[in-house]
Parts: structure tokens; C-alpha cells; sequence
């Protein structure tokens, strides 16, 4: 399995030097694109790859730098008109109550959407956005789960959000996604024998528990044997002073995991 970050940085100021927390996972498919921030395109871009060669799209929540509506409409545009002759645009895969969200924030730039073929057409154009309302999907022979995490509170209830599973034979990921601290699903995937990396959000501002995401002091109420497994990202530079032993490290914009 190969993985490559295309960005590990938030959706503020930390942008701009870690880009979007974003990744591209490579299939028989192609590349599948994991979230599609503000910075997808221009990371892709610093990369060499062309969007006809992103064969699928997953979402895992609503917010700018996981689901930029402009930068899917971009991905679709730019695949379809640039790409080989019949290409069709990329298709988006999430959760169903994601896509709900993300249909309608598409919907002013692209058109209607089309509940009998779970597709969106653009005004005037014959081109397609397919949406794939599901909790799993398959490319080659990489398998792709979704499963809910806290994220962000709608009054009484939790914003749509999930982290991403991703099997490749006897190899596995996790994929946190922004989520609150959630020790027993970190805990579970650590102990899952087929579990490689534990990628995990974290920050490093000043310690708010159980606000939107996951701060670097609550992970290590983790054991060492859960920590040895876990990649941190979705975060700013670490501050100087951090030893953040024993885990595996803290993505950087472009890396790449192979297992």
C-alpha cells in the first residue's frame, strides 16, 4: 500500500505551510483522493498528477479544507474537458448523510441533482458528477470504510464526520479524520493485528478537551503500544520542545507511507 499526503496542515493560518490534510492512496484503479480541500489542486499540481488520473474522490465531513465545493467542481471540470477523449469526471464517494450535506453545498455551482441516478448534471453541459452515498467501496484490491467520529456539535447532535478504514490484504490503515479525543476506537484499531499506521488529528494550541479536535497532550494518556503505531497530522509545525517519542511522527506535506 502506498499512501502519499498531499497536505497535513488545518484549515487556517497552518495552511499555507502544510496545505489541507488531504492524501492520495495509489490502486490498480489510480489515485484514490482522500478529502479534497482549498489546496488539493495546487498540491496535485506541485506533484505531477493530473486530475484525469484521480480515479475517485472520498469525503469525510463538510468543512472547506476536507470538502471545498469549488475544488470539487474544479476536479470535475478539469478532468472531463482535459482529460482523455470519453473521460468521465471523477466520482465522489461518502457516507450518506456527508453526501446529503455536500449535495446541497454543491448545488449552486453545478446544477440539480438527480435522486434516480444519484447524479449531478451541470447547467448546459452533458458531463456528470457521480455521488455514491456509502459506508464502503472498493478499488482494485484496497478497501475503503467509513466509521463515525465526534467532530463538531449542530445543537444536540454531532455534525456528520468519519474516519476512513483502509485494508490491502494483511496490511491496514486507519484514517482519523478531525475528531475529538475518542481513546476506545484509537485502542481497538491499534489492537487489530492487520493495523500498520494509526494516522491521527491532532493540535498543538492551548488545551480545550472535547472542542472540534484532538490536542497532542490528550493522546499521550495513550499506551506506548497504541502510540508506537500512530502518525500524527492535521496539524501545525510542532512546536520546538515536543518530543513527540513514542510515536511514529508527524506527516509533513508530500510524504510518503509505504507498507
Amino acid at each position: 500500500m502506498r499512501l502519499q499526503f498531499l497536505g497535513s496542515g488545518g484549515a487556517f493560518p497552518d495552511y499555507r505551510i502544510n496545505y489541507n490534510n488531504n492524501a492520495i492512496i495509489e490502486t490498480e484503479q489510480g489515485w484514490i483522493l482522500l478529502d479534497c480541500g482549498q489546496t488539493a489542486s495546487q498540491s496535485l499540481g506541485e506533484l505531477g498528477i493530473h486530475p484525469c488520473e484521480i480515479a475517485a474522490i472520498l469525503i469525510t465531513h463538510m468543512h472547506c479544507d476536507h470538502a471545498s465545493p469549488q475544488a470539487l467542481i474544479w476536479q470535475r471540470y478539469y478532468s472531463s474537458k482535459k482529460g482523455p477523449p470519453g473521460f468521465l469526471s471523477t466520482p465522489i464517494y461518502s457516507p450518506p448523510d456527508v453526501m446529503e450535506l455536500l449535495i446541497g453545498a454543491m448545488a449552486p455551482y453545478v446544477g440539480i441533482y438527480n435522486d434516480e441516478t444519484s447524479k449531478i448534471r451541470t447547467d448546459g453541459e452533458s458531463t456528470l458528477i457521480e455521488c455514491h452515498p456509502t459506508n464502503t467501496c472498493t478499488f482494485g484490491n484496497v478497501e475503503f470504510e467509513f466509521f463515525p467520529v465526534h467532530h463538531v456539535h449542530q445543537g444536540e447532535v454531532d455534525k456528520p464526520a468519519y474516519g476512513v478504514r483502509i485494508t490491502q490484504g494483511e496490511t491496514r490503515v486507519y484514517w482519523s479524520g478531525d475528531t475529538i479525543y475518542s481513546p476506545d476506537w484509537i485502542c481497538d484499531a491499534a489492537s487489530d493485528p492487520k493495523t500498520r499506521t494509526i494516522f491521527h488529528e491532532c493540535t498543538f494550541s492551548p488545551l480545550i478537551s472535547g472542542t472540534a479536535h484532538t490536542h497532542y497532550e490528550e493522546l499521550l494518556q495513550l499506551p506506548k503500544e497504541v502510540l508506537e503505531k500512530m502518525v500524527l497530522m492535521h496539524h501545525t509545525l510542532v512546536p520546538e520542545g515536543i518530543d513527540i517519542h513514542p510515536m511514529q511522527g508527524a506527516a509533513a506535506r508530500h510524504q510518503v507511507f509505504t507498507w
